[in-house]
């Protein structure tokens, strides 16, 4: 394997290694936000479930930027 070859496989590796940190982060934002979502959903299950299908999607933005915040 030549030199340029063994550099583009440190590099992807890197950026791979950067990934899954990425990916621990945000798993570890799910369980705590699953956790709380759990306790509220005890308390309301009907009106929580209705938001949670709505925000979603602002939920996974909110996870993305306490993971960018986190790195």
């Amino acid at each position: 394997m030549g030199e340029g070859n063994l550099l583009v496989v440190i590099v992807t590796f890197q950026r791979v290694n950067h990934h899954m940190h990425e990916v621990a982060i945000q798993a570890l934002v799910v369980v705590r936000l699953v956790r709380v979502l759990r306790s509220v959903l005890v308390v309301e299950p009907k009106i929580v479930w209705g938001r949670v299908e709505t925000n979603i999607a602002l939920l996974w933005m909110a996870i993305n930027a306490i993971a960018k915040q986190q790195i």
